[in-house]
Parts: structure tokens; sequence; C-alpha cells
């Protein structure tokens, strides 16, 4: 009897091994690494996510909104009940977070263009670009690495590339969904292919839905090494508008952003209570440049060339010459306002990655 049991669990064992998901495709037939790659790319310019559920490590679950931009913009607020636990916001300008949770003190910090912050919000060494690429449906990739190799994984049902370079090794996740190849996550670590070393992250895309023609992840799991155990992060969307208005509006339009001018202290971040929408919907300002209150300047008087202003005299003479020639206008930044946010009341901590 004994005998007859052992055989038996030996043969579902084997039945066991045997299973697995099988490739979508024909043997020899697989999918072109460089078509695979492509979908590693973000799939959307701009994103506003006015709902979201973020969860940290098991433990705290929050509501989450978030803007990100390609060129490594991004802006996100995470709240609990309504109160505003932390948020960041990051672009080739730099920098900037106001953080109310307590492993770093309470305060408003900043500084020039550094994903230590990043890291200190979510315990994940990832690049900006990195962190917005994940965000629109892409992958941080390393630069300099190249394709090592590429297999299925029968275990995962995923076509896995595996790059390598740079001192890291990279494994790239594919998964067939809607009958075409989704980029679904993937691994890193340090060290080479013969000899690899520390694990720093994986992260997995699945529930799949179309925005504004593209398709992104409705979820994203996020898992890296922590102090006592492993960090793990759940982004799941609930609400996505693709490429909204600010993202093709002028910088210094009427795109919706706070001013990030310190102000009175009144700024809420552009989120919650207030006339404009922090870039959520296509609103009908234009940005003053048109239908504007301001009454029109006047015509020019008949007789006198329309580009040839009366010379100054008397006291306004002697002011513009005490005053010295007109200087000349700030350059202005290209990253939407929205990406801009202040102290809000808070301390000014400086550099947090000094």
């Amino acid at each position: 009897m004994q005998t007859l049991a052992r055989t038996i669990a030996l043969a579902g064992f084997g039945l066991l091994l045997a299973c697995g998901h099988k490739p979508p495709y024909r043997v020899g037939e697989q999918p072109p690494a460089e078509s695979l790659m492509q979908r590693t790319e973000p799939q959307l310019s701009a994103i506003a996510v006015p709902d979201a559920q973020i969860t940290l490590d098991r433990v705290v679950r929050a509501d989450l909104q978030l803007l990100a931009q390609t060129d490594a913009r991004f802006r996100a607020t995470v709240t609990k009940a309504g109160n505003e636990l932390v948020t960041l916001a990051f672009s080739e300008d730099g920098y900037a977070m106001r953080y109310k949770l307590d492993e770093i003190p309470t305060g408003f910090y900043s500084g020039p263009a550094d994903p230590c912050a990043v890291e200190a919000v979510l315990g994940v060494p990832l690049s900006y670009e990195g962190l917005v690429a994940l965000v629109l449906g892409g992958a941080p990739i390393i630069e300099g690495s190249t394709l090592a190799k590429q297999k299925w994984d029968r275990k995962r049902g995923y076509e896995v590339l595996t790059l390598s370079g740079a001192g890291y090794v990279q494994e790239l996740w594919f998964g067939w969904v809607d009958c075409g190849w989704v980029f679904s996550g993937g691994q890193l670590w340090q060290g080479s292919l013969d000899a690899r070393g520390q694990w720093l992250f994986t992260f997995e895309h699945d529930r799949h839905e179309h925005v504004g023609g593209a398709l992104l992840p409705g979820r994203t799991k996020v898992r890296a090494p922590g102090k006592r155990r492993n960090h793990i992060i759940v982004l799941s969307y609930k609400e996505r508008k693709a490429n909204p208005a600010w993202s093709k509006a002028s910088p210094t339009g009427g795109d919706g952003g706070d001013s990030g001018d310190g102000g009175d202290g009144g700024d809420d971040g552009g989120w919650e209570n207030s006339d404009d929408d922090g870039g959520w919907e296509n609103s009908d300002d234009d940005g003053g440049w048109e239908n504007s209150d301001e009454p029109a300047e006047p015509a020019p008087s008949e007789g006198a060339p329309e580009d040839t202003p009366a010379p100054p005299s008397g006291v306004l003479a002697a002011v513009l010459e005490a005053a010295g020639p007109e200087p000349r206008p700030a350059a202005t930044s290209p990253v939407p306002a929205v990406f801009t946010i202040n102290a809000n009341g808070l301390t000014d901590r400086g550099d947090l990655c000094r």
C-alpha cells in the first residue's frame, strides 16, 4: 500500500512539473527582441492620475494622486483620510518634497536633481526616468546594457529578455495580453551574468487596461530589499487621464500648478479644495493669451511711426539714466508649473540628498 501511495505521489509530482504556461508561438517563431524592447518605452507622453491607491510594506494603505511626463517629470501626493502624508515633485530643474511621516524629520526638502528622494519615499533605488517610465507603462532600463539572451519562462508565462552591462544584470518580462505583447515586469541585480551580486528590485505590471489608446497596467507591484524585510509597494489605479491639458500648454500659461512662491501657506498642492483642477481636467482657461478682460492697447496716433516711441524727457529721462540699462528677462523653465511645490508652512530642512 505504501509503495502504491508513493508511486501515485511521484506521478502527481511529475504531472505538476509537466504543467506550465505554453508560449503563444510555435518553435522558432519567438518575437524579435527589438520589437519587445519597444514595449519598454513609456506608452504615453504624460498622464494625470486623480484616483489611485498605494500600499506600503503591507501596512500603510493610502490614497494617491500623481502626474507624470516624459523628460523625468513627476509629482505625487499620498494622503490618508484627507491628510497629506508626503508630496514629492521632481523634474530636470530639481526636486522638492513635503514630508510628514516618521522615517526622517518632518519638513520641506529641496535641492538639485537627485534620485535619493525617490528612494527616501519608496525605499527603491529608482532613477527619475525609471519611476516615470513605470507610471507610463514602461520599464527602467539600465543605460549601457546589451541583450544577453532570450527565452520563454514557463513558470511565469513570460517571454524574458536578459540584459547585461554597466555592472548590472536585468531581466525584462513580456506577457501576451489581448493578442499582443505587453511589458509586464522585471528584476535587477548588481554584478554580471557569471556572478550576480546584490538583488536591487523586482517589479510586475498586471491588470492591463486601455487608457488614451495605450495599454497600461492597472496595478504595479514593486519589491526591494529592506533592513528587516523586503519593501513591498503596490500601486492600484482607479482613474487616469492620458495627455492632460497642462502637458500641451505653455510652461508659464494657465496650467493649474501652484506657483511655488511660498504664498500665504494656503497652498494645497493643487489637489484638493481649489477652484483650480490641478491639471486633471481640460480647462477652458487659455493662459491669458486670448479673451482677456484687460482693455486693448490704444492705436498709435496718426502721423507717427508705430514702432518709434517719443523719447523720454524731464524727470522721466533723469530716472531712466540713473537706473541704467533695462535688465534682461529671466530665462523661463520649460517645466510645467504643476511640477513645482512649496513648503506650505513646513520647516525648510534643505537638501535631503547632500
